[in-house]
Formats: structure tokens, sequence, C-alpha cells
């Protein structure tokens, strides 16, 4: 069995190191001075913002993270959310996006291939502002979350289904129909 993650909190003053549920659990005590999070083979979790609201969150390719520690980085502040390649990610960790970010604009969840439509379902009927979609390589999603976003997100701007292989033609019509800046 390969040895775990190290974790280190990278903060502009000085290091906290520590495990990164210990981290999670400083979270809001320590917000306004945490650059990223880090492991000793370079994987980073990276917040952007000011004081105890952070805009961005980018968690790709992490595999030591549970959805609880995702859970617990979320604020209505959050406007982009990366966490492209997480295949630990489950259900439970967008709908807490969609409860929890209704300012999102963006978000990247290419290859999370636990994901299903009930995920992306919660981001359409919560996140109205969203302008960027990646859900390329989840194949578990149908046409519905695809339709549902097309209908409840008109700013779409941005939108990556490649290799979603249970689309069809009727997703994209969807698409094509309500999302006019595409």
């Amino acid at each position: 069995m390969p040895e775990p993650r190290r974790w280190t909190a990278l903060t502009r003053s000085r290091t906290l190191p520590g495990p990164l549920r210990t981290k999670t659990a400083l979270w809001r005590r320590w917000a306004s001075k945490i650059d990223r999070i880090v492991t000793d083979d370079g994987a980073s979790i990276s917040f952007h913002g000011e004081g105890h609201a952070p805009t961005i969150l980018r968690l790709g390719e992490l595999i030591e993270v549970t959805n609880f520690d995702v859970i617990r980085l979320l604020t209505p502040a959050v406007e982009r959310i990366d966490n492209r390649k997480c295949s630990w990610l489950t259900n439970a960790s967008i709908v807490a996006v969609a409860d929890s970010c209704w300012n999102l604009t963006e978000l990247r969840v290419m290859e999370c291939s636990q994901l299903t439509d009930v995920a992306i379902v919660a981001i359409a009927q919560n996140c109205p502002s969203l302008a960027r979609l990646d859900v390329a390589l989840c194949h578990k999603l149908t046409n519905t979350p695809i339709a549902a976003i097309a209908e409840r997100c008109p700013s779409l701007t941005w939108l990556e289904v490649m290799e979603c292989k249970k689309l069809t033609d009727a997703a994209i019509t969807a698409v094509a129909q309500n999302c006019p800046s595409l």
C-alpha cells in the first residue's frame, strides 16, 4: 500500500503542517491567509478570494480528499470550482455545491466518473448564473441534466460534453435552442 499523502497548508506568512482534515477544521480561522494546500507530490487545493469567502476552489486530481472535506470548504461566495479528475467525487459533493454556492458561474468536473444526473440537475436548479460547465468523460450522464442546464442557465457560454456517451441529439438540440451565447 502506498504511503498516504502528507498535506501542508501554505499561507502568506507561515506554514501550517498537518493532515487536510485538521486544516479544514481550522479553515475559517485561517481563510484570510491561506493561498493553497499542497501535498508532497504536488497536488493542490487553491483558494482565491478575500477573507473568509474564497471565490475559486481548485481540487484537481486529489485522491485523499473526501466529499465531507469538499463540503466544508463551500460558501455562497464561491463562483468557480475546478474538480477535474477527482474520481472519488460523488453526487453528495455536487449537490452540496448546488445548495451552498448560488453564485456559481463555472463548474469543471471532467472525469468525475461517479457523478450522475442527480448532481448536474441540482446545479441547474440552484445555480442559474452558470456560464461554463465541463462534464467531459462523465459517462453516467444522460440527456436530462444537460437539458436542465440549457433550460435553467441561459447565460451558458461554454459547455464541454466530450465522451458523454449517453447523450443524444435531444440534449444538444435543447442547448442550441436555449443557450444563444454558445
